[in-house]
């Protein structure tokens, strides 16, 4: 019927998010004719990494170690943020977790922005970019480790293709073990084995936490990291993704409504929006060990204590854990109704 109706729907293209006018962002899933869009740079010559600390939150661009001077302190943790398709470093999930990483911690913070190959708007290409892109960061990170960084202490996180790069670069460090990648929502078109690619795994990193909001649709649904967290299911729609509001009228609104609904562009944010509320919230995410979900739809009693989703994940944590949020910000739940909600 959306096939009919929609020529090339899920097979050729989808929505991915909706731009400040509320007109749909299309991402395509063919990569031809490869002609009609602009050539992919290379990550050398397109990739920054710009460094934000306490001291200087206006963000200094840092193109080689040497000039990281006396801004950077290498004896305070490191945290790094990237993004994913047709996204950049200057959009709210990179903004948003650095800001709350800053106020957190007195560390030193990273964007890695590598927009300039992320918006080209033809999916294939980029997965296949994702291994050259985690591979300069990786050479970012080595050099970093020969200055005296210990990588015990640097934490990196992704969003949906972000995702991937984060744990590709990790894997490719040449100087010690990464202490931890956090996963939001790894992209799952082109990660699965019927495509034969890679994606992020629990080896790339002493830790790997991943949160799961779209699995099945737009982010990879099985676990993949030391600890996997499912939130409502992990899946769509999330609490509060039911409805989008769109400001362009007539059959684009209806068509916008309805991808959006499907593909639940929705959903796969709410992933970066729990971790960075996780950094500020004096209320944990906490999730339980519950197997199947099943049990945890049923609210079954729960007799072990919670473990926090999100930046507060204690490295120990091992298997699947399941949990609620609320439909807005603040999504966490309260204790007192997190007992009733989650534990009964």
């Amino acid at each position: 019927m959306m096939q009919k109706k929609y020529p090339g729907f899920g097979t050729e293209w989808i929505v991915m998010g909706q731009n400040d006018d509320g007109s749909p962002v299309i991402g395509y899933l063919i990569d031809e004719p490869r002609e009609r869009f602009v050539v992919i740079p290379e990550p050398e010559d397109a990739m920054t990494f710009t460094l934000y600390t306490r001291e200087h939150p206006e963000g200094t661009l840092i193109d080689s170690v040497e000039k990281l001077g006396k801004i950077f302190d290498k004896s305070k943790a490191l945290k790094f943020v990237t993004h994913g398709w047709l996204s950049d470093g200057k959009a709210d999930v990179c903004r948003t977790i650095k800001d709350g990483f800053l106020k957190k911690y007195d560390a030193n913070v990273f964007i890695v922005d590598w927009g300039e190959i992320s918006r080209n708007p033809v999916y294939p290409l980029l997965v296949e970019r994702t291994k050259s892109v985690a591979n300069f960061y990786s050479k970012f990170l080595t050099d970093l480790i020969d200055y005296g960084v210990d990588p015990k202490t640097i934490h990196l996180v992704g969003h949906s293709l972000g995702a991937h790069v984060s744990g590709f670069a990790a894997r490719n460090v040449t100087r010690g073990k990464i202490g931890r990648v956090t996963g939001l929502d790894p992209a799952l078109p082109g990660f699965t084995k019927w495509f034969e690619w890679d994606y992020i795994k629990d080896t790339d990193a002493e830790f790997v936490d991943i949160i799961h909001t779209s699995s099945g649709f737009l982010g990879i649904g099985k676990p993949v990291g030391h600890v996997d967290f499912f939130p409502n299911g992990g899946s769509v729609p999330q609490p509060g993704c039911s409805f989008i509001k769109v400001t362009v009228s007539g059959e684009v609104a209806r068509l916008f409504h309805l991808l959006l609904q499907f593909f639940e562009a929705c959903s796969h944010g709410r992933s970066w929006k729990y971790f960075a509320e996780s950094l500020t919230s004096s209320i944990p995410f906490l999730a339980f060990h519950w197997d199947p979900f099943q049990d945890f739809m049923k609210n079954r009693s729960c007799e072990e204590k919670g473990v926090p989703m999100g930046d507060p994940t204690p490295p120990t944590a091992r298997g699947q854990y399941y949990l609620k949020t609320d439909s807005a910000p603040p999504f966490t739940l309260d204790s007192q109704e997190y007992e009733i909600d989650n534990c009964i």
